[in-house]
């Protein structure tokens, strides 16, 4: 009798799997914003098909051009408006492991001709499965249909999961072909890391802390601080101090605000603060620096 061969189960890795959909909208023409809505599970991803849309994250606005996306979070305040007649848009909201995705949040994605095709599939396979709330508009609020055929919500599944895993691809290529799976993790960190850094320069008249970007990119404060400055070298409180300064210089150059309200401006605790941090970075307190430099182009043109 053959001796019996045995062999092992390998579970196959998964780095990001769609359980749930929670909407789905195909949306043409201009439109009003209707009103800021979240979902307490899901993440939403806006995909521009064509012309130009303002999609809205807790009240700040991410504009689309066609060919690209943007993913909002669970917990995300969000919303959409349209000016242009020729807009086409797709949402879609569903629930998954967060995983590397959340590295996308912030994130403005061009959608390459794979994925465009992708969410064709999507969309054609959301209308053979359900039946639309309002047909003209085509949105979907799964409510199935029975004559679908065999397969349509899987297939759903499947296409969004290739979406993700192509997008994350695309964002990790070296040398223009897919990453290693072994250098996957670091490639993540370091888009995530200039995530945070675009984050920081777009924000940066705001009252920013490591705590709030920590929250806004859903990481502990603690693990994100880790793996920016083992990405870029430097702690993020340095990062913001570093473009808190570079914002100061421009606006005291301008010379139409006190150096009291820039501090106040750029979140720093105090005038004082701002001054000692100022003076240590730059070398002169912030009340003497339009001066200092007039007086250094002045010296090196009549060299």
């Amino acid at each position: 009798m053959p001796k019996a061969i045995l062999y092992k189960n390998h579970p196959l890795a998964r780095i990001v799997t769609i359980y749930d959909l929670v909407s789905a909208d195909y949306l043409k023409g201009a439109y009003p914003a209707v009103y800021p809505h979240r979902h307490p599970d899901a993440w939403e991803l806006c995909y521009c098909v064509q012309g130009e849309i303002a999609y809205y994250k807790n009240g700040q606005p991410v504009i689309l051009h066609a060919g690209e996306l943007t993913l909002a979070t669970p917990e995300t305040n969000h919303d959409s408006k349209s000016e242009n007649p020729s807009t086409t848009a797709f949402f879609i909201s569903f629930t998954c492991s967060n995983g590397y995705i959340k590295a996308l949040k912030n994130a403005v994605i061009p959608v390459t001709p794979r994925q465009d095709q992708l969410f064709r599939q999507v969309i054609a396979e959301l209308e053979l499965a359900f039946e639309p709330e309002d047909f003209k508009q085509r949105r979907f609020h799964f409510s199935p249909n029975q004559n679908s055929p065999v397969g349509s919500e899987q297939l759903i599944c499947t296409y969004l999961e290739q979406i993700l895993i192509d997008i994350l691809r695309e964002i990790t290529k070296q040398d223009g072909k897919p990453i290693e799976n072994k250098n996957f993790p670091k490639a993540m960190n370091n888009f995530l890391a200039a995530n945070v850094s675009a984050y920081i320069r777009s924000h940066i008249k705001e009252p920013l802390t490591v705590e709030k970007i920590a929250e806004e990119f859903h990481y502990s404060r603690t693990w994100l601080s880790t793996v920016y400055k083992s990405v870029t070298g430097m702690g993020i409180n340095e990062f913001l101090t570093s473009q808190r300064i570079d914002q100061a210089k421009a606006l005291l150059l301008e010379k139409q605000m006190t150096v009291s309200q820039i501090s106040e401006l750029l979140g720093f605790s105090s005038p004082q603060y701002f001054s000692r941090k100022f003076a240590q970075e730059v070398g002169c307190p912030p009340s003497l620096y339009a001066d200092s430099l007039k007086k250094e182009v002045e010296a090196s043109q009549d060299e």
